[in-house]
């Protein structure tokens, strides 16, 4: 499996309301590893903050679009401040100009969008830009904004001159369904000429612009793949070395977290295969060793950050049937990660995995404030509850 991060997606938008678990289950079951989740409001970067929370695979922004310059104050200005500084948000954005709707003054929108970028500056963030006929613009204001804040242009369209200067202060360049549109030959060549792998992200812009076939259909995370096979094909280059390009591209612009060693998340012992999803524990007991080593049988396990649904399936591989049983486990308490157990687990019964156990300090139903026992039951064959004491006094001194 090949892991994509959709680097530009409006998830609070209305079009998601009833359905965004299952939207986000197919992103993370078909490779998309991290989702951005954009804001255009300030109120709407909180909801976007609040799904953050919710689902692992997201991260949020905070920023006020063109479209909605007209709102920009010197309040904003310092609520914005207060919400960067706040370590909750991973970009400034999405923020730009957009001449073709006009749906805010441009000397409004210009306005916002200086203060904006001096306040991803101070704050250190990198900055989701939006541009449509406006690049002239959007250069000049640029070249006077030094020193600039990292950042992408997302959804580019602009011309090949307009990716060479953008790409010369810096910027990267992010590419959405566009690309695979029939009339779209400019946008190709640009892609294939100008812009080099190491400054290249991929984004679907959900719910808009979904690329081709389903164009004209509300578009998801899920479709990014369809965007990767296009810009591959374009670049002339191997699939898994754009993925692999495009997602380490994203990962440190948006400084979303180290690499994790595959043998870190899935490690087999005799013939049961181990996932080691969190070291996040509600117990801090005596004699564990995960304050000091998280090594077992020769694997090192701990986890500078949890992974993703979708870096657990690739470490997992294509063939989880052949092992005796598969264990949702790590040095902590796996139901912390509730999503992840079903998602997954749903993706090893569907390939043929007889046997899932769940091994848990028993405290699932206490995390979620309800029981969560005929979710886990869907997916899980049997559970393994560490007490780790034989009456409740011994529990209480050793598992704290």
């Amino acid at each position: 499996m090949n892991l994509l991060i959709d680097s530009h997606a409006h998830l609070t938008d209305v079009a998601f309301r009833d359905d965004l678990v299952d939207v986000l289950e197919r992103a993370a079951l078909s490779g998309i590893d991290r989702v951005i989740a954009i804001a255009e409001t300030l109120d709407d970067a909180e909801r976007a903050c609040g799904l953050a929370r919710q689902f692992d695979m997201l991260a949020a922004t905070a920023g006020v679009h063109p479209h909605k310059a007209d709102s920009w104050s010197e309040q904003s200005a310092e609520r914005l401040a207060s919400m960067v500084s706040s370590g909750r948000f991973v970009a400034v954005g999405e923020i730009g100009l957009d001449y073709h709707y006009n749906f805010s003054d441009r000397e409004n929108q210009k306005r916002a969008f200086v203060e904006q970028l001096r306040i991803a500056r101070k704050s250190g963030l990198p900055v989701v830009v939006h541009c449509r006929e406006a690049y002239d613009v959007l250069t000049e204001i640029l070249s006077a904004e030094t020193p600039l804040p990292a950042g992408v242009i997302h959804c580019f369209i602009g011309t090949a001159s307009d990716a060479r200067e953008l790409l010369a202060m810096g910027f990267h360049i992010g590419i959405g369904g566009a690309v695979t549109f029939r009339k779209a030959d400019r946008l190709r060549q640009i892609v294939a000429e100008v812009v080099p792998l190491n400054r290249l992200l991929l984004e679907t812009d959900s719910p808009y612009l979904a690329p081709e076939p389903v164009r004209g259909h509300r578009n998801e995370p899920a479709h990014l793949c369809r965007i990767a096979e296009a810009v591959a094909a374009v670049k002339s280059a191997d699939l898994a070395r754009l993925a692999s390009a495009t997602r380490r591209n994203a990962m440190e612009l948006f400084h979303l977290g180290p690499e994790l060693p595959p043998t870190s998340i899935a490690y087999t012992l005799r013939n049961s295969l181990y996932l080691n999803i969190t070291n996040r524990c509600t117990n801090d007991c005596v004699f564990c060793a995960r304050t000091r080593q998280c090594a077992l049988a020769g694997y090192e396990l701990r986890l500078e950050r949890e992974p993703s649904v979708a870096e657990i399936i690739a470490a997992i591989g294509e063939k989880p049937d052949t092992c005796d049983e598969v264990v949702f486990c790590g040095y902590g308490e796996p139901t912390f990660r509730r999503e992840a157990i079903l998602w997954v687990g749903r993706w090893l019964k569907a390939r043929g995995v007889r046997r899932v156990r769940l091994n848990t300090n028993g405290h699932g139903n206490a995390l979620h404030g309800r029981s969560i026992v005929g979710e886990l039951a869907e997916v899980v064959d049997a559970v393994s509850v560490s007490l780790n004491a034989s009456d409740e006094d011994d529990y209480r001194r050793l598992c704290q």
